[in-house]
């Protein structure tokens, strides 16, 4: 069964699912910190194994995208960091789930400010221009899967989601490893 939070529900995000098997929080926070700061890269490859058994066992029903695309890294940020954590997920789930993977379809062509101490709006603020498309026709009529690591305020999800329904995508979902819990 399919559950929308409550702000999902009084404000529909332009995605239409958000599937994540892990609450961000510890030890998942703790070992995304890791490869993201230490380049431990090889954590991802047992997380995204157990993404995969996860969609396998609850969301098996949802309707087969053509392609995944993975949320890009500033070129910057990819230098100093060495990888995108979110494009080493989204090839290791294309591959076992049999989906074709599009690495350079958005561009982060506009680096924004860390985002970790900044709510929503900031965010939004902060990401406004920052990504594009690079081959739009690309996405016409098609239903993409957005990979990242994590999805917090759900700003850069909502952002990216919509640059492609503007484009054309008839369908946009997102796939992150992990999801912060709503405060209760």
């Amino acid at each position: 069964k399919e559950l929308i939070c409550g702000e999902c529900l009084s404000s529909p995000p332009p995605f239409k699912t958000c599937v994540a098997p892990f609450n961000y929080s510890f030890p998942i926070n703790s070992i995304i910190y890791r490869v993201k700061s230490s380049g431990e890269q090889y954590w991802l490859k047992s997380l995204g194994l157990e993404f995969c058994r996860y969609l396998e066992l609850y969301h098996k029903d949802l309707p087969q995208p053509d392609f995944i695309v993975p949320i890009p890294l500033h070129r910057d940020k990819l230098k100093e960091r060495g990888f995108n954590q979110a494009e080493s997920l989204a090839v290791l789930l294309g591959k076992h789930q049999k989906l074709a993977v599009n690495t350079k379809l958005i561009v982060k062509s506009k680096m924004s400010a860390d985002q970790k101490s900044l709510n929503k709006v900031q965010r939004l603020i902060n990401l406004k221009g920052c990504f594009t498309i690079d081959n739009p026709q690309v996405v016409k009529d098609k239903h993409i899967v957005l990979v990242d690591d994590v999805v917090t305020t759900k700003a850069t999800s909502e952002i990216c989601s919509q640059l492609l329904l503007d484009k054309g995508a008839s369908r946009v979902d997102i796939w992150s490893l992990a999801r912060t819990p709503k405060a209760s």
